[in-house]
């Protein structure tokens, strides 16, 4: 690094000011003259601190060319070469020697009478001082050509603050803002050690601050937007913040300020190089081969002799990154095309709008919407809490909850370690890799039918109400569909380039899937029929892909299988065994709803009601219950159309693949299982409809082509629009339908509302029926330190109070609620409503109102 020109004071400054530079020539001089002549008018001693990261335009000529005989102190630094804006910053901090520290953005986006509002938060006791625009008192002035871009960035931005909140900074409401100001002694602890260096690094700052103690005050300011900086592309930079977010919270979440920089920089640095050097040798396919081995050696030993769930989880997840690094190298003997991820900026920028809004869709309001929980949700929270607690000593170990392994709910574990037992914790794994789901579907449609089909496919599944809503409930479903869309994808890739890393990488995704909800197996077995028709086609290339994919997914599945090894009796209690159509126990079920036990009319009727749940009929489970189909009318008609062009062209590796998709998944998924349609089962066959809508469309083009047909590409984009906009208005208007129903029908979510709000200082009885008892997972889940008893008549009442006690009825027990009046006179009655419909009346008897705790009544 080197250095400018120095001009400092003889006594420190009340105000050091740090303005960052990189390759502002088109407005650092008149930037550098507005700031001197506020400063300048400062009745207090300031000083300017210029960073110049690495320009490599005229900026430096510029700076030096507008420092000539300024009125106030000045610091111009450079950097030899560029190294971001968190170490710009940081640099100029450093150097600063003010009471009071400020740095703001090189492009005034605040202008510098700005300053002066942080000055005065500061003065006023607070040791940090930031800007924040959502603040109801800032301004912003807009030029009329910026407002597109201004609305997609704060679309953007309000997303990525709003995972900023929930995982790193609660109450900060803008953390961005390139305006911030600190005190001497808060400059000096924030600014030290380990720093991102780019944009996130105010992250780090604040993150820190926080977890120092130190007072953060958001101060509303006047700021401006005229053009899209240069140096900021907010995709881009949102991707990378999600990954720095996940960065801090690993390095200082336990105190590792400073030596987790010098490690990592030194493996970035330096080890890397080295490692990836020796990794191009035969050698080191060799250990990675040994160490594979050596690692299923000690994972067969630890499941089947030692019992260690330590050695165990290692020793799987060794076996994994081995195999993958093996399986990586033996790809890089022989030359490979690169995949490009996208073919334009164009097509980047339509798939991130589209996965922009499947994530807000799924992630907003996500702790209200919708009014409901359901008590397989609560449980797979209570096991995410137990492993969490540390009350499972195996992550392999069966759980009594349908006998599923503990490893499946170690999601749940980490999203409610960052949010604690709520609803937004209990529901964020779910809403992440629903949105997720959206990056494999859209690359498995590319590989196959172009990109205005993946993008049209995509905006379907993005709006999907089905989709929407196990995204948001919490259910572990909708983890099987993300694992199906990834394998798939990565099995497409593989078989089409022939590459061995994307297919043992489709083989592991597919033994990950065994983890999930149950209908996860579908994954394995859709990609092996696939698989096996490869391998008739070309026995020795098939071979090869089967093998391949094989070994990814008996590792990825090893421990499971060798737990059914161990213990075949887990296979006896199957989840599956219980709801097959033609299991012994369902057979007085299936009489009673099909009024036959006939084998060809039981197939029949099963599959007559599966298609309808897409077509005509809502769904039948519990944890949904729409009154709505899967699909819009005209998504139906042209996945229709699509079903008999997949049919006629089932020689071509794509019709087959989806014609595999969707008779084993409806035949697997639905027709063999009691009570369908369930949109929980079905779930894992929302993406094929809109595939087979897209192959229709993109079949029609084909013979528009074929015929020579004027403006046929425009009218193809006009049929995807319209599919698209009628579909998602379809599902959006029928979802927010159902939203509003449960609002007024969803008696649990009110009583874990009066919980919320009572807090745990009462005794509570519920008088709520057989939906909400006090020992139901939902109440576990969200209620754990409150005590709590069920009842159902006046005989169920207390003779007497041991303490505070809240009584909670539904309209149905008005007996109970005149009884209670009775027997503790002074009782008060709170009656909750919504849209005119009484959901829950409350009595609270306290010892305030007369109700003496420990006294008769």
């Amino acid at each position: 690094m080197g250095m400018g020109a120095v001009v400092t004071p003889a006594e420190p400054p009340e105000l050091s000011v740090v303005v960052p530079v990189y390759n502002g020539d088109a407005f650092v001089y008149e930037t550098i003259h507005a700031l001197i002549t506020h400063l300048a008018a400062r009745d207090q001693p300031v000083e300017l601190i210029i960073v110049d990261d690495g320009s490599t335009d005229t900026t430096p000529a510029l700076l030096r060319q507008a420092l000539t005989a300024v009125p106030i102190p000045v610091q111009l630094l450079r950097n030899e070469r560029n190294a971001g804006k968190g170490a710009a910053i940081a640099r100029g901090m450093h150097a600063a020697r003010g009471r009071y520290r400020v740095f703001l953005d090189a492009d005034l986006a605040y202008p510098p009478s700005e300053i002066e509002r942080l000055c005065a938060a500061l003065t006023a006791g607070a040791d940090v001082a930031i800007a924040s625009r959502p603040h109801p008192s800032s301004r912003v002035l807009l030029t009329p050509s910026f407002f597109t871009y201004f609305y997609l960035r704060y679309v953007a931005g309000r997303l990525f603050n709003w995972i900023v909140r929930m995982v790193l900074l609660p109450g900060i409401t803008d953390s961005q803002a390139g305006l911030k100001g600190f005190t001497a002694t808060a400059a000096d602890k924030l600014f030290r050690g380990w720093l991102p260096r780019g944009f996130s690094f105010d992250l780090a700052v604040l993150f820190r601050a926080t977890r120092l103690g130190l007072g953060v005050v958001q101060v509303p300011v006047l700021y401006r937007q005229e053009s899209e900086p240069s140096t900021v592309r907010f995709v881009r930079d949102m991707i990378r913040g999600v990954r720095d977010i996940a960065q801090i919270r690993l390095r200082f979440v336990r105190g590792g300020f400073e030596q987790w920089g010098t490690v990592l920089d030194t493996w970035r640095g330096q080890t890397r190089i080295s490692l990836l050097a020796g990794m191009q040798s035969e050698a080191a396919r060799a250990v990675l081969l040994t160490t594979c081995g050596l690692a299923l050696i000690a994972l067969f030993l630890a499941r089947l002799v030692l019992r260690s769930g330590a050695v165990a989880a290692v020793s799987w997840l060794t076996a994994l990154v081995a195999l993958a690094g093996l399986v990586w190298r033996l790809d890089l003997q022989r030359p490979q095309p690169r995949l490009r991820l996208f073919g334009s900026v164009a097509e980047g920028a339509g798939f991130a709008g589209v996965l922009l809004v499947g994530a807000m869709l799924r992630l907003i309001r996500l702790g209200d919407v919708p009014p409901m929980v359901h008590g397989d949700s609560a449980e797979c929270g209570l096991l995410g809490l137990a492993l969490l607690r540390g009350e499972v000593p195996n992550v392999f170990g069966f759980s009594p909850w349908y006998d599923t392994m503990y490893v499946s709910f170690v999601p749940y574990a980490a999203s409610l370690w960052l949010t604690g037992a709520s609803a937004v914790g209990l529901r964020l794994p779910s809403a992440i890799l629903g949105a997720a789901s959206i990056v494999p579907l859209y690359f498995l449609v590319r590989a196959w039918w172009g990109t205005r089909a993946a993008m049209a496919v995509t905006g379907l599944y993005a709006a999907s109400h089905g989709a929407i809503h196990f995204s948001r409930i919490g259910l572990w479903n909708i983890q099987a569909l993300f694992c199906e869309l990834t394998a798939f994808a990565f099995l497409v890739v593989g078989v089409r380039h022939q590459r061995r890393v994307w297919l043992t990488a489709a083989g592991i995704v597919s033994g990950l899937a065994l983890y999930t909800y149950t209908a996860g197996r579908i994954v394995a077995v859709v990609a092996g029929a696939f698989l096996l028709t490869q391998l008739i086609r070309d026995r020795r290339a098939g071979a090869r892909m089967t093998a391949y994919y094989l070994c990814g997914f008996v590792i990825a599945a090893s421990p499971l299988l060798m737990t059914y090894l161990k213990h075949p009796e887990l296979l006896e209690r199957d989840r599956t065994a219980s709801v097959f159509v033609f299991a012994e126990e369902s057979q007085p079920h299936v009489e009673a709803t099909l009024g036959t036990t006939s084998a060809g009319a039981v197939l029949w009727e099963q599959f007559k009601r599966t298609i309808a749940g897409f077509v005509t009929r809502g769904d039948s489970s519990t944890q949904y219950g729409t009154q709505q189909p899967l699909l819009s009318p005209l998504t139906a008609l042209l996945a229709g159309i699509g079903l008999g062009v997949a049919i006629v062209g089932w020689r071509e590796p794509r019709h087959l693949f989806v014609l595999l998709w969707a008779g084993l998944g409806v035949l697997l998924g639905s027709v063999v299982i009691i009570d369908p349609p369930s949109y929980t089962r079905l779930l894992i066959l929302v993406p094929v409809p809109y595939i087979l809508a897209a192959a229709a469309i993109e079949r029609a083009a084909h013979v528009a082509e074929r015929l020579r047909l004027p403006r046929r590409t425009e009218f193809v984009l006009i049929g995807y629009l319209l599919l698209v906009a009628q579909s998602a208005g379809f599902d959006l208007i029928g979802y927010q339908q159902f939203v509003g129903r449960m609002r007024v029908m969803s008696r649990e979510w009110d009583v874990l509302a009066v919980l919320r709000r009572l807090g745990n200082q009462y005794d509570y009885y519920f008088y709520t029926g057989p939906f909400l008892l006090a020992d139901s997972p939902i109440f576990r889940f969200f209620s754990a330190e409150t005590r709590a008893v069920s009842g159902f008549s006046e005989a169920d009442l207390p003779d007497h109070l041991a303490r505070d006690a809240a009584f909670v009825l539904t309209p149905d027990f008005r007996r109970v609620g005149l009884a209670i009046t009775e027997r503790f006179p002074g009782v008060e009655r709170e009656v909750r409503e919504e849209e005119g419909v009484r959901q829950l009346i409350i009595y609270r008897c306290t010892a305030q109102t007369g109700c003496r705790p420990g006294s008769p009544s």
